[in-house]
């Protein structure tokens, strides 16, 4: 028994005493090495084939020309996260830019300057006269047809930088006075985000203002007053743009339709369904329609890109009568050749009946219409409800703009119909399905990550020791 205690104390208590003293010291080299490369602020080594982590050139480029100072805030999100480490790459290219992860212990002043609440995570690009707010979801663009994502960061924060530093803000009308859709807060609050001026116009008070950018049309539910068809019509002959949104008429509207008519369009009374089951969702008139190539839709044309609901159609006259109108009409979104119209609300068949029509029918169309020197254009979308704030989809209420790229949808046109078009245009390319690890799939990380590599040093030493003994 004496041999063994003083066999312990020389061998087992010396060189377990040094193992663990090594490990120690590899753990606190480790932990300084990390501390000290953060507070070098070394640019990552980016490996990936589509260079995820780094910046571009353009953006590189973009930069250099930014002469007011800007700071991206990063509420909720560590310092040492990626998107802060991606982010402080752009200070290195300009030094008036900054970036600050703020967590609400600290800096609960800041959070309540800009009315965000303590467990929500975003992103603030402050400049000085205006921010830009960004969140969680605008930096990724998911597929729903290959199930593949898109990284965005580069782009949303590259394009937020160059909004704030932007002089004028394009400022946007929305028409009042009959009976518009007043649910559409939340399209309206996502403007203003996008650096735009939100105005309302009502025609029988107002002169058409000067500084109209684009005059946007939510549902009118009653006619246009002669007066305010001839300002319209002055807007139109003087090059103005229009947005307009709208479901099916109840009733015949005869200014509204002189309107429309001047660029060849109208929308009859009646409702899209779909009977393909994959594109259906809930109930046969809520369906993902075909989304061409356009520049409003270049980073999402495909199948099952939008989600619409309670559509009608864009009639458009034909070439002839667009030639004598001097109109060019580009429809970019239109239902499947699986798709029928339906005019007669009293029949609730879930199938078609003999008598309706067939689709593809138009839902988006462009109308360019040319006055002299002057140019119109006319984004007109035969769907309101993609566009409010809040729609029931079985037993649950859904926010329209979140599901699938509607809210790049609109936003997309209004920035087109303005010439805000993004100042860049950077997608790359992960080749997954994004996946976002909950805090406790996180925790179980970084046990695999640290403590596995402990338990196997340890369990090395001991085999080793076991072995020696046996010699």
């Amino acid at each position: 028994m004496k041999k063994f205690i003083e066999f312990i104390k020389k061998k087992w208590l010396i060189d377990t005493t040094k193992t663990f003293l090594l490990i120690a010291l590899l753990i606190i080299a480790f932990i300084a090495i990390h501390i000290g490369m953060n507070r070098l602020n070394l640019s990552p080594i980016d490996v990936t084939e589509s260079k995820l982590y780094s910046l571009t050139e353009e953006s590189k480029n973009k930069m250099k020309d930014v002469s007011y100072n800007v700071t991206i805030y990063f509420f909720g999100v560590d310092e040492d996260a990626a998107i802060v480490n991606f982010a402080k790459q752009y200070t290195k290219v300009n030094d008036k830019i900054s970036v600050q992860a703020v967590n609400y212990s600290e800096n609960p002043d800041l959070y309540q300057d800009y009315g965000i609440s303590e467990d929500n995570t975003v992103i603030i690009v402050q400049a000085p006269e205006q921010y830009k707010l960004l969140v969680e979801d605008d930096f990724t663009d998911y597929d729903y047809a290959t199930g593949e994502s898109t990284d965005l960061t580069e782009q949303k924060i590259t394009n937020a930088i160059l909004d704030t530093t932007t002089g004028k803000k394009p400022v946007l009308y929305f028409l009042t006075g009959h009976n518009e859709s007043e649910k559409i807060t939340r399209f309206q609050a996502y403007l203003s985000n996008e650096i735009n001026e939100i105005k309302t116009l009502n025609l029988l008070s107002d002169s058409f203002p000067e500084d109209c950018d684009c005059l946007i049309i939510a549902n009118p539910t009653s006619d246009f007053q002669d007066s305010e068809t001839n300002l319209m019509i002055d807007y139109i002959n003087k090059g103005g743009n229009i947005l307009w949104l709208n479901g099916a008429p109840q009733e015949e509207y005869p200014n509204i339709q002189k309107v429309l008519s001047l660029y060849g369009a109208s929308i009859p009374n009646g409702t899209i369904r779909e009977t393909s089951a994959s594109r259906i969702i809930g109930v046969p008139s809520y369906f993902t329609p075909d989304v061409s190539y356009h520049k409003i839709t270049q980073n999402f044309s495909s199948s099952n890109a939008i989600l619409l609901f309670d559509s009608s159609r864009i009639d458009i006259v034909d070439d002839e009568t667009l030639d004598s109108l001097n109109v060019t009409a580009t429809p970019f979104i239109k239902s499947s050749d699986t798709s029928y119209f339906r005019t007669d609300y009293s029949n609730t068949s879930q199938t078609k009946a003999d008598n309706e029509e067939e689709g593809p029918f138009n839902i988006g169309v462009e109308f360019t219409k040319k006055i002299d020197n002057n140019e119109s254009k006319l984004i007109l979308y035969s769907d309101l409800k993609f566009a409010t704030d809040s729609i029931t989809i079985g037993n649950s209420t859904q926010i329209p703009l979140r599901l699938f790229n509607n809210k790049d949808l609109l936003l997309n046109t209004v920035a087109y119909l303005t010439d805000r078009e993004d100042a860049i245009t950077i997608r790359k390319d992960t080749g997954a399905v994004s996946y976002t690890a909950t805090q406790q799939q996180d925790l179980i990380i970084r046990l695999i990550i640290f403590i596995v590599p402990l338990l196997l040093i340890v369990l090395g030493f001991v085999i080793w020791l076991i072995r020696r003994r046996k010699k």
